[in-house]
């Protein structure tokens, strides 16, 4: 029964150690568990803190995980997408895409880059610059894809945006040549009509004219593009109605540029909207005809695209516009001026006789009456209203400008007294203050007897031919006084003009010379075949535009060039007539691209390869950029740095203080240097950083940012520290030396009376007493010769010899065991291989004597000394982070206790002489300092590290030497 009983309480016993391991296990699961899903939460938000849309997909296609970019791009929730392929998401033509761009990847292992168009959440069209790679395990298996995408739209949109402005350039000039060749003002409409439609590929362009009737229409006079009836059932116009806001009627109402952006949005085109959807208009631009103050009509512009119209082209279509209507006027004022010749031609006398000046306006003067007679015509240059009996009850001298008064006096004054011809020009002020130029003709009329009776005479408003002349003048100019080489060729190729720019770079003499060339001529020899290729393309094309080398023919430099070349056409056939091309010399810009290059290159490489690390943050404190070094200085990559603040890395303690620090200089705008902060690398390890930077501006002059310069300064700090410790280490050696020097001299004395007075006494117990003073005088001896040895007023005989380090710890092994006692365990761990040093063997031995001393009083209730040996090799990595030491290969001797352990504060003062933590009577405190000089004195370091509870660990280093001695060392077996 008793042996049952037994049994059963080991049972018992057993059941319950099982239960014990059982808790155990499962508290370490749940931790490890925690630690797993801390795991997941930081490395997701990581992924979500991404500014780019990313995404990481299993090996079937399944997505793992999305961040909030990607979500919020795709309009989705996480639960819509995380665990299913990309056909369980998107459409299947797009899914089967994605689907063969992931087997690419998978299957290859390599990185696959591309651009592409994707609607956002909105359905607005985005364009990404997308990167998918592989997703691998350590071992190298692909197990998934992961990709990233970045907008690209506003890069995109600027390419888009140059494009056009290129062709509304080309389609200016096209326009501007076929105001030059109008004849006929419905035929211009048409022509401009269809330039727009062609050069600038837009969805239709239409003119309107405003009528002054009651319902204040708009008439639709030419058009060109996909129209299909919409302009018949516009029915708009410019009074403020429901049909008269709409940017036809507002532009010409108002006299500016009305632009709807978005058709399928803007509520003021809700009449039109329906029709014009149907026929793929999404936006539109009015621009108002105007002549002087007076609005005419409208150029109206509809494109396939939203948001199409942007402020440059815009411009240029006003600009198109402005030239439209006065070549509109300049056409009407033409066909004026040929009716009322025509008119005069058929009339009696006085029309008959203004035949031969073509005039518009007439007037007659009757010299006997002193009354003057104006055409309605005349009236109307003048500003006035017609008078149904053409008298007028005023002066035309009251209208000419005051500067011209005295000269049209002088050529009237000539007419009248001498007979001569009056022909004169000048400008009037008409009462609404319009000022015009008018070109008068007159003569006088005479009776057979020779009475002068009359002076007739016409008048013509030649303000918009002056105009256009100047404008012709200035075009003239501006080719003939362009950098550019403009040159015109008949369409075989033979040159008819070249500017003078032409003439410079091809090296002709003069135009004469120029005409007995072609094209091809001044194409670089071996470009020559090249370049006759490109003609016949502006033959079949219409035009061509790109890079190309021509040639100096009178020195034969070969130059490169950007060569744009049209088709010139008829006027009166619309058939292509000439070849046109301008050639802008790129050589100097070509040369600041290739230095510009050069210099961003050699940027890169100092930015790349300086120690420091180079930085910039936004005004948000966020890095924007940092250079390579980062990697050197925290361990980081570059990518793991931009989007974060220099905060995020430092220290907790340093980022509150640097962070209200820097908010004060940022609000200053200032500069600053010497900022030293303490950050945490991505092993853990403290850097010291010492941060200077300056603040950025734009070119208006509002701030961007910061940018500067990191130095890692551990290093510095840490020789600083052991500086200021060395000094005063130094110091209290002095002291003591000088203390241990004097105090030498009297117990030299003290020893010397005390021998003296030994002999004097006869009686045991007086010599017992002076015995006992003696023992005290003897250690107070060593004692003294330990402060001078520390102090070096005392030195000791020093015989190093080459040997193998790990020999001396050997023999020295029995002694520290009896020295630490029994209940400490000691163990030891030495390199495999000889560790050579040149050392005083004994040396040695009273330092670890000394420490193993150390770590016996720190063990009292038992413990482990481990003392092991290694070979380091100290190099700048290593003298950068400990703060000590000179490049080399040494000896290692650690020795660990797992005692009690210091503080920051004892571990600063432990090789100070007389520190010590011991009870009184227990220690002299110069046991670390004097095992300090000792590796000091053979060229050594030694360190200590320790932490309460968790014990002590000396380190010491000795050089290692080349040339030793394998013989044993001589000395007592310890």
């Amino acid at each position: 029964m008793a042996a049952d009983t037994i049994t059963k309480n080991n049972m018992l016993l057993e059941l319950n150690e099982l239960k014990a391991k059982i808790e155990a296990l499962e508290r370490e699961g749940r931790i490890a568990k925690e630690k797993l899903a801390n795991g997941e939460v930081l490395q997701r938000a990581m992924f979500d803190a991404m500014p780019d849309p990313a995404w990481i997909k299993d090996a079937e296609g399944r997505f793992l995980m999305v961040n909030n970019p990607w979500l919020q791009f795709m309009g989705l929730q996480r639960k819509d997408c995380v665990g299913k392929t990309a056909f369980d998401i998107f459409p299947r033509d797009e899914a089967q895409q994605l689907h063969t761009e992931d087997l690419k990847v998978l299957t290859t292992g390599k990185r696959i880059r591309m651009q592409e168009v994707r609607k956002n959440a909105e359905g607005k069209d985005v364009w990404f610059e997308t990167v998918k790679g592989p997703l691998r395990m350590e071992e190298g298996e692909v197990i998934g894809t992961m990709g990233i995408a970045r907008d690209i739209s506003s890069h995109k949109s600027a390419l888009l945006s140059l494009n056009r402005l290129n062709r509304a350039l080309k389609t200016l000039v096209k326009c501007n040549e076929a105001l030059m060749r109008a004849e006929d003002e419905m035929n211009l409409l048409d022509d401009i009509c269809r330039i727009i439609v062609e050069n600038d590929a837009y969805r239709l362009a239409w003119v309107g004219y405003k009528e002054n009737d009651a319902a204040k229409t708009v008439r639709p006079v030419a058009l060109a593009g996909y129209d299909e009836g919409y302009t018949r059932t516009l029915n708009i116009t410019w009074a403020d109605t429901e049909r008269g806001r709409g940017p036809t009627g507002t532009a010409l109402r108002e006299g500016v540029p009305c632009c709807m952006k978005d058709i399928r949005n803007d509520p003021s085109f809700t009449p039109w909207r329906d029709e014009a959807l149907e026929r793929g208009y999404l936006s539109t631009l009015a621009l108002p005809l105007i002549s002087g103050t007076e609005v005419f009509g409208a150029l109206n512009v509809y494109a396939s695209d939203p948001d199409i119209f942007d402020k440059q082209e815009v411009n240029l279509l006003v600009q198109l516009a402005n030239e439209l209507a006065y070549g509109i006027m300049s056409l009407r004022s033409a066909a004026e001026h040929r009716r009322v010749a025509g008119a005069l031609a058929r009339s009696e006398n006085i029309l008959s006789e203004a035949q031969a000046i073509t005039h518009l306006g007439s007037w007659e003067y009757d010299m006997e009456k002193d009354e003057e007679y104006r055409s309605a015509e005349f009236f109307h240059i003048l500003g006035l209203p017609s008078q149904e009996t053409g008298l007028a009850h005023d002066s035309v001298f009251d209208y000419i400008h005051p500067d011209d008064k005295a000269n049209v006096l002088n050529r009237l004054t000539e007419a009248l007294e001498r007979g001569r011809p009056y022909e004169v020009e000048y400008r009037i002020i008409r009462p609404d203050g319009v000022e015009r130029i008018i070109h008068v003709q007159g003569r006088i009329l005479e009776e057979k007897d020779g009475k002068k009776t009359k002076f007739i005479g016409t008048a013509l408003d030649v303000t918009e031919r002056k105009m256009l002349e100047e404008k012709q003048e200035q075009l003239a100019m501006l080719v003939e006084n362009s950098t550019d080489f403009i040159c015109i060729a008949a369409l075989t190729g033979e040159v008819t003009y070249i500017n003078s720019a032409g003439l410079r770079m091809t090296g002709l003499a003069d135009l004469d010379e120029a005409r007995r060339s072609r094209l091809s001529d001044f194409a670089a020899k071996e470009d020559n075949q090249v370049f006759e290729g490109i003609l016949r393309e502006i033959l079949r094309n219409g035009c061509w535009s790109g890079e190309f080398r021509l040639c100096n023919l009178a020195t034969g430099i070969v130059f490169p060039v950007e060569l744009t070349g049209f088709l010139i056409a008829s006027v009166q056939t619309g058939e292509p007539i000439a070849l046109a091309t301008i050639s802008r010399d790129t050589t100097e810009r070509k040369r600041h691209e290739n230095a510009l290059r050069h210099s961003e290159a050699r940027f890169r490489s100092l930015v790349e390869t300086t120690s420091d690390w180079i930085w910039e943050i936004d005004e948000n404190s966020t890095y924007t950029y940092v250079s390579p070094k980062i990697r050197d200085l925290l361990g980081y990559e570059a990518e793991d740095v931009v989007g974060k603040t220099p905060f995020d890395f430092m220290h907790p303690e340093d980022a509150q203080r640097m962070a209200e620090k820097f908010n004060t200089i940022k609000a200053e705008r200032k500069s600053f240097s010497g900022v030293e902060n303490v950050n945490i690398s991505k092993d853990g390890n403290l850097v010291t950083i010492e941060t200077n930077g300056v603040p950025i501006f734009d070119v208006e002059g509002r701030f961007c940012g910061y940018r500067g310069i990191d130095r890692d300064v551990t290093a510095r700090k840490k020789l600083e520290q052991q500086y200021l410790h060395a000094q005063k280490m130094e110091a209290v050696g002095q002291l003591a030396g000088g203390i241990a020097h004097d105090f030498n001299n009297i117990l030299t004395a003290m020893t010397g009376f005390l021998y003296l007075l030994s002999e004097r006494i006869a009686d045991e117990k007086g010599k017992h007493f002076v015995d006992q003073v003696k023992t005290l005088t003897e250690k107070a001896t060593e004692l003294t010769e330990s402060l001078l040895m520390f102090s070096r007023k005392r030195e000791q005989t020093f015989l190093p010899e080459a040997i193998d380090l790990n020999i001396v710890i050997k023999r020295s092994g029995n002694m520290l065991k009896r020295l630490i006692g029994e209940n400490i365990e000691f163990r030891s761990q030495l390199h495999e291989g000889p560790l050579p040093v040149t050392v005083v063997p004994n040396q040695i031995e009273q330092v670890l004597m000394n420490l193993a001393t150390n770590a016996r009083d720190a063990m009292l209730d038992g413990g482990i000394l481990k003392i092991s040996t290694e070979a380091i090799e100290i190099d700048g990595s290593f003298i950068r982070k400990h703060g000590y030491g000179e490049p080399g290969r040494y000896a290692l001797i650690s020795v660990a206790d797992n005692g009690t352990g210091m503080d920051e504060k004892t571990l600063a003062k432990v090789f100070e002489p007389f520190y010590t933590t011991k009870e009184l009577g227990k220690g002299t405190g110069l046991g670390l300092s004097t095992a300090y000089g000792i590796i000091k004195q053979h060229s050594g370091y030694i360190t200590a590290a320790s932490e309460l509870g968790k014990g002590t660990t000396f380190r010491i280093y000795l050089p290692l030497t080349e040339a030793w001695n394998r013989v044993p060392i001589k000395g007592p077996p310890y």
